[in-house]
């Protein structure tokens, strides 16, 4: 287990880095003018009205004509820059194996190590997921980072982000599942990438805009991007139990059927 953790840091070590850079500039620069950002609110909101269901479907509250402070920050986690960074490391991660094995044929070679393709498959989720709780921890550190040059006493307490970065690893969890359920499905990683782009971006889409259109509402229950809620933690909702819940579930289901396909299908290069 050790050498095929060592092997895919080695192969995936780039991923990692570039994306825990990228997320720690975004996240000092979101941090250092969303303060900004804020004040000048009540006066963007008068001057361009639409402005507001943007606002309004972002945080998914019902914005007036100021937001508090604390749950304006919310941005700082949903915003379409982080989701890019975050998105785009699970899925390139998740269709490593076995879709790209087989895509560019040397599927054969990791499979003639002496080791079975669950401990392959294994070794690949604990990999990613120790390198997505990297990049989350190094948002956490563009936070800090961002708070301690802003100097204002915008921001809500630590712990509230610390319960929102629970659910946003286990949001990115779900994700990496479903993508690797892709993956043991196909056998051109681009199918597989293509596949999991079309559920997130649907997903993100089916509970952005049945804040509008009521008969979205029953669709986005099964839509993962709707467990997902910052603003609703830091307007006082405490921990979003159901929510970690729901993730998890789906995480633990969608990697547990792509860890079964993935050993039981026939594998070979095409």
């Amino acid at each position: 287990m050790c050498g095929l953790l060592l092997k895919t840091w080695r192969e995936t070590r780039w991923l990692t880095v570039i994306c825990c850079a990228a997320i720690l500039v975004v996240e000092v620069v979101l941090t250092c003018i969303v303060p900004r950002l804020q004040q000048n609110l009540p006066t963007m909101l008068n001057s361009f009205p639409f402005m507001r269901d943007m606002i309004s479907g972002l945080l998914g509250i019902k914005v007036r004509n100021t937001i508090s402070p604390a749950v304006f920050s919310a941005i700082l986690w949903i915003h379409p820059v982080v989701f890019v960074i975050l998105w785009a490391h699970q899925v390139i991660f998740h269709t490593r194996y076995p879709a790209a094995e087989i895509d560019r044929g040397t599927v054969d070679l990791l499979l003639g190590l002496p080791v079975s393709r669950g401990w392959v498959y294994l070794s690949e989720a604990l990999a990613a997921t120790m390198s997505v709780i990297l990049v989350i921890g190094f948002a956490l550190l563009g936070h800090v980072i961002g708070r301690s040059l802003a100097r204002s006493g915008f921001y809500p307490p630590v712990g509230q982000i610390l319960i929102i970065l629970l659910n946003l690893l286990l949001l990115l969890l779900a994700i990496g599942g479903i993508t690797s359920l892709f993956s043991a499905m196909s056998n051109r990683r681009g199918y597989a990438i293509g596949w999991a782009v079309a559920v997130v971006a649907a997903s993100s889409l089916v509970s952005f805009a049945a804040q509008w259109w009521p008969i979205l509402e029953t669709p986005a229950t099964v839509s993962v991007m709707e467990y997902y809620y910052p603003a609703g933690v830091l307007m006082g909702g405490g921990w979003p139990v159901r929510n970690m819940i729901v993730l998890a579930a789906v995480a633990m289901v969608t990697w547990s059927l792509g860890a079964s396909i993935t050993t039981r299908r026939s594998i070979c290069t095409v």
